[in-house]
């Protein structure tokens, strides 16, 4: 069976102020020296348009697949400059270490969020002899592969969450309820993003893409901010309601107890996350 994919559906705007340019431009020749250093790829909030003056420089740098077996060894994986750079108050540059073989294992087996970093990232950059464009697309793609169960186990996770929900109540246990209103809210995001085949950024921005989300129901922030900001039965069961109601997500009829056991309480047994972070 051949493996679809989708494009992320975004609107590159990148926005670089004069300051960010300078210390880009400034960090140039201390890669030039490096000779393990192979690409700087940008990414963040100024390569998507919603950077701001004050806003940091995200990224990633590649390097040889030698030089990060290193970096694994001494826990280092983050570019340290050998100086700012960043003439602006409070700028820095945030660049994270990646080989040609860990984009190649993330283009395949990646996390939402691994791959939501990827997303409009562009080289600025590099001593390649080839262009990394189509990797970096490969990486920033939505994997079709385990779509539908994805959509199965979120909307098991939202009736689970309503369950619990009401055990709270019933407990007097605000630790509870707060911890199944951040959750509600997590995976309604996450449902509607994996609807729309957008990959969940991690939690940062999460509201930021639900808002972004081209199909969702009617007044979805609304309840999902009255969730978190008045955490309730009250508050929480509409926003399940909404969700669960909105689509047929296949919550099979032996129950939502079912992916929940798999996907919660057992995820150790197959090695893999839990579907909160993945």
């Amino acid at each position: 069976m051949s493996r679809r994919s989708h494009q992320p559906c975004y609107t590159p705007a990148v926005q670089l102020w004069p300051h960010h340019e300078a210390a880009l431009a400034s960090i140039v020749p201390e890669l030039d020296d490096k000779p393990d250093a192979l690409c700087l790829i940008l990414g963040g909030s100024l390569v998507r348009g919603w950077g701001t003056e004050a806003s940091d420089i995200d990224g990633h740098l590649l390097i040889t697949d030698d030089a990060f077996d290193r970096a694994i060894a001494a826990d280092d994986l983050v570019y340290k400059p050998a100086k700012s750079h960043c003439d602006y108050p409070g700028g820095y540059f945030d660049l994270k270490l990646v080989s040609r073989r860990l984009l190649e294992e993330a283009a395949v087996n990646g996390s939402e969020p691994f791959r939501n970093s990827y997303v409009d990232a562009r080289v600025h950059w590099s001593r390649l002899n080839e262009p990394i464009d189509d990797l970096l697309r490969a990486v920033a793609t939505y994997p079709e592969d385990g779509h539908a169960e994805k959509l199965v186990t979120l909307a098991c996770h939202l009736e689970g969450m309503k369950w619990y929900a009401g055990e709270a109540r019933k407990r007097d246990d605000a630790y509870l309820m707060l911890w199944c209103a951040q959750r509600v809210v997590l995976f309604a995001g996450r449902l509607v993003l994996a609807h729309n085949r957008m990959l969940f950024p991690y939690h940062k921005w999460l509201m930021r893409m639900v808002d972004r989300a081209p199909d969702k129901p009617a007044g979805l922030r609304d309840k999902m901010d009255a969730a978190v900001g008045s955490p309730s039965v009250e508050t929480i069961e509409p926003l399940c309601d909404l969700l669960l109601g909105w689509q047929l997500w296949g919550v099979p009829p032996t129950g939502w107890w079912n992916p929940w056991i798999r996907e919660t309480e057992w995820a150790w047994r197959s090695g893999t996350p839990s579907v909160d972070e993945r």
